[in-house]
């Protein structure tokens, strides 16, 4: 979320993806380890939402962790499926 929150405030995009990238990735590689980054994004994503952007998380193809996503407040999600 590299100085990403900068540029939805300004830009006030229809949808912002949150990836658990690190600066030095040049793709990705996972998807968020919820609901342990829980406490990370949730204000992120109620900011977002109070802007009028929609959020989506890009996660790991399991089920269990949807439910995770969804009570966050994240509206899509976008899945990792390379493995």
């Amino acid at each position: 979320l590299h100085n990403l929150m900068a540029l939805v405030r300004e830009v006030r995009p229809q949808q912002a993806t949150f990836v658990p990238d690190s600066v030095e990735q040049a793709t990705s590689d996972h998807g968020w380890s919820l609901p342990a980054d829980g406490e990370r994004l949730r204000p992120l994503i109620d900011e977002c939402r109070a802007l009028g952007v929609r959020v989506s998380l890009f996660m790991d193809p399991q089920p269990e962790a949807m439910v995770h996503a969804a009570a966050l407040g994240a509206q899509r999600v976008e899945l990792y499926t390379e493995a």
